[in-house]
């Protein structure tokens, strides 16, 4: 590994369409390259399941913070009504169960939610308070109107001058080299 490559992030990709990002992330795929990650302004349908992304284990996730939200809130009313507070009047149930019902609905929502944002969270690396491709010349348009694509040095296929040709083929609008 040579020392430019020790220092260097990766090579990124400038585009002005999000399908030319979508096409040159597939040719990128396609080119047997693995690192590669993508920075757009807002979503691309299609693009994060080709980099990889599977939204399976956020849907679960959800699923189980919703449930255990749901489970909590009920557990909650039927500890300050049948335990600990236990009111017996005019043939009022110890569990009134029915009433537990708008309570159950918020806190699923509010646990899948948490559960949601938690992932987001995880997945997006924070508490991060730095990321290498702020280095790059093309990302300040990614928040904006550009579609940024990067292929990291860690790729096992990279290789600065021919990744850097591989690039230049997709017709990019601009390259720039990401240091570490």
């Amino acid at each position: 590994m040579s020392d430019k490559r020790q220092y260097l992030y990766g090579i990124s990709a400038e585009f002005s369409d999000p399908h030319d990002l979508l096409d040159a992330a597939k040719k990128a795929k396609d080119a047997g390259y693995e690192k590669i990650e993508a920075f757009t302004p807002y979503e691309v349908h299609g693009l994060s399941e080709l980099l990889g992304e599977d939204s399976k284990l956020l849907e679960w996730l959800v699923l189980l913070g919703g449930a255990g939200g749901a489970a909590g809130a009920f557990a909650v009313q039927y500890w300050s009504s049948a335990v600990h507070y236990t009111l017996n009047l005019g043939g009022r149930p110890l569990v009134p169960w029915p009433n537990f019902l708008p309570i159950m609905f918020e806190a699923t929502i509010l646990g899948g939610a948490l559960a949601a944002a938690l992932y987001m969270f995880w997945r997006n690396g924070f508490p991060t308070p730095y990321h290498p491709i702020f280095n790059a010349d093309t990302t300040s348009p990614a928040s904006v109107n550009g579609f940024v694509m990067v292929i990291e040095t860690a790729d096992d296929k990279f290789d600065l001058q021919g990744t850097r040709d591989f690039l230049e083929g997709l017709n990019p609008v601009s390259i720039s080299e990401v240091a570490g």
